[in-house]
């Protein structure tokens, strides 16, 4: 595939977060190692897969976001985005994938900067990244230039 940009953010945040409840629920109580503590451990530990990184690239047809091993992904058509900018966060709108409060979805896995995306339809994606203006140049440099 020829990328016209490709960058791995790690997900320090989730990992930290995710690690931490899998260590505290594994072995909380070493006693009590139920079906659904057996479950939560397994829950957990598929999470810190799917979210130990994100993986931006941009083609010439696409945005493409790959969290963690693979598990989730997703794909944006360059020619339906309108407008690329870099914007931060604030640590209150979280981390992970998430609806933002109903102006769109939130794609992140640590740190605050992101790249705001906004598309022809009205939807707004908040793509975390920790090289937001690079990101974004590349972004709306394709779509000023069909």
């Amino acid at each position: 595939m020829n990328y016209r940009y490709k960058h791995t953010q790690i997900g320090w945040v989730m990992i930290f977060c995710l690690g931490a409840a899998f260590i505290f629920i594994l072995f909380g109580d070493i006693h009590a190692h139920s079906a659904t503590v057996i479950f939560l451990a397994i829950l957990l530990f598929t999470m810190i897969l799917a979210f130990v990184s994100l993986t931006v690239s941009v083609t010439a047809d696409y945005l493409n976001l790959v969290f963690g091993v693979g598990l989730i992904r997703m794909r944006i058509k360059m020619s339906e985005i309108t407008l690329s900018r870099t914007v931060k966060n604030r640590w209150w709108y979280g981390f992970g994938i998430h609806g933002w409060w109903g102006k769109g979805w939130l794609l992140n896995v640590s740190g605050f900067d992101a790249v705001e995306l906004i598309m022809k339809n009205g939807m707004v994606y908040r793509v975390g990244t920790d090289e937001p203006q690079k990101l974004s140049d590349v972004i709306q440099e394709k779509i000023s230039r069909p």
